[in-house]
């Protein structure tokens, strides 16, 4: 594969992240708003009543592939040597890993601010692929 034909794959690759993380966002906000944890719960208690939830099951599982996805596609752009798509990949990462982070940490605080972290990171990730996808399409 060419360095134009590997562009084009990320292209297409970014575009999917951009699908999964929307799908991702939509899920975070069904939870926000229908999903209510048990009050006054232990770390453990919390843990496994996010495991019950199909929602937010969804939500976790789509965190973890988004996460896979964006170190696969920061791994191809360092090893096919796609310097145009660096910055976008190292963007991308950056948000969902803080995105991630957000989300391990709410889930046994309840705490908002956690919530604010992810849509953040979120907002980031959103930002990287789509800069990567704006920048290389010529």
């Amino acid at each position: 594969m060419n360095l134009k034909e590997n562009s084009l794959f990320l292209r297409k690759f970014a575009f999917g992240m951009l699908v999964v993380l929307l799908g991702e966002f939509l899920f975070g906000i069904y939870t926000t708003l229908y999903v209510h944890f048990p009050e006054n719960a232990s770390t453990k208690e919390l843990w496994k009543f996010s495991s019950q939830d199909l929602y937010l099951n969804i939500h976790m599982i789509l965190g973890v592939l988004i996460t896979i996805g964006a170190i696969i596609f920061f791994i191809r752009v360092i090893t096919k040597k796609q310097n145009n798509w660096l910055l976008s990949s190292v963007i991308a990462l950056l948000g969902i890993v803080i995105a991630t982070i957000g989300g391990i940490q709410f889930v046994p605080t309840q705490l908002d601010i956690y919530s604010i972290i992810m849509s953040v990171g979120f907002t980031i990730a959103l930002g990287g692929y789509l800069w990567g996808i704006y920048t290389n399409s010529n």
